[in-house]
């Protein structure tokens, strides 16, 4: 019995190639849970109104979430996920990223150089949350492949 070699990639062989990532954060800026949605509500094309519908909310709210002024839950990210048939692990990932970044602004709202009142430690709990959320399902996605 052969088995075939799996060929790793070489820097050489990335050599001239573009992260696709990297290359629409700087033409577009970063992906965030409000772009997320906004984007699919745009290919599928739906108003406000009727997406908001759907997941049970608001357009108030759908349009805050949007662009940015609300954040959501990581809860409400998976619920979201389900019901619109997307991966719950990238709603979840993107809506922890947007709190993450949101208690990183307010963090930058203290004094230059002065003390942040607990900021670090907001970070530090949210980053674990994230790690956590993040194991937690991938467990649960190995257990429905079983």
């Amino acid at each position: 019995m052969t088995t075939k070699r799996k060929r790793t990639v070489s820097e050489e062989d990335l050599d001239g190639y573009v992260d696709a990532n990297e290359f629409l954060e700087e033409l577009l800026g970063p992906l965030t849970f409000g772009r997320m949605l906004w984007s699919i509500r745009m290919c599928d094309e739906l108003s406000q109104t009727d997406f908001a519908e759907m997941l049970g909310v608001g357009r108030s709210h759908i349009c805050d979430v949007e662009k940015g002024r609300k954040v959501v839950s990581p809860e409400r990210a998976a619920a979201w996920a389900k019901i619109l048939g997307y991966s719950d692990i990238q709603f979840v990932r993107l809506a922890l990223q947007d709190q993450l970044d949101k208690a990183e602004r307010a963090g930058r709202g203290g004094l230059a150089g002065g003390p942040r009142s607990g900021f670090e430690h907001v970070l530090d709990v949210l980053h674990r949350a994230l790690d956590v959320s993040l194991v937690l399902l991938g467990g649960q996605m190995l257990r429905e492949l079983a």
